[in-house]
């Protein structure tokens, strides 16, 4: 397992498929509510297991926001969500975000928590 922090433009591929079958597909959410003007400012992270195939992803908007966690069907409960807030926590504290806020289940709160970085 491994996290990649990168940005929109060089993995948009890999967002764009994992948030598809989870957001759009799995959970219908319609496309133009998915893809806004933070996903080209913001630093995305993206997951992968022993494949070059995306496990999940999640973002940290300019504004200290993390949002966007999603992690395929198959992957879940194996620690992917987790390693993406936690790494997610790690680049908010580099870029000087004192105060984060997130939109996500109590799961990824309890990371949150963890971490001491307040919603």
């Amino acid at each position: 397992m491994k996290v990649l922090t990168s940005d929109w433009n060089s993995s948009k591929d890999q967002i764009t498929f994992v948030r598809k079958q989870v957001f759009i597909i799995e959970q219908g959410i319609d496309p133009e509510d998915e893809w806004d003007e933070h996903d080209e400012d913001a630093v995305h992270f993206v997951t992968f297991g022993t494949t070059a195939v995306p496990t999940g992803t999640c973002r940290l908007t300019e504004e200290g926001q993390l949002g966007r966690l999603a992690v395929l069907p198959a992957y879940r409960h194996q620690g992917y969500g987790e390693m993406l807030m936690t790494r997610a926590i790690k680049v908010a504290r580099e870029m000087g975000t004192q105060k984060g806020f997130s939109q996500c289940s109590s799961r990824c709160a309890t990371v949150l928590h963890k971490a001491k970085l307040p919603l």
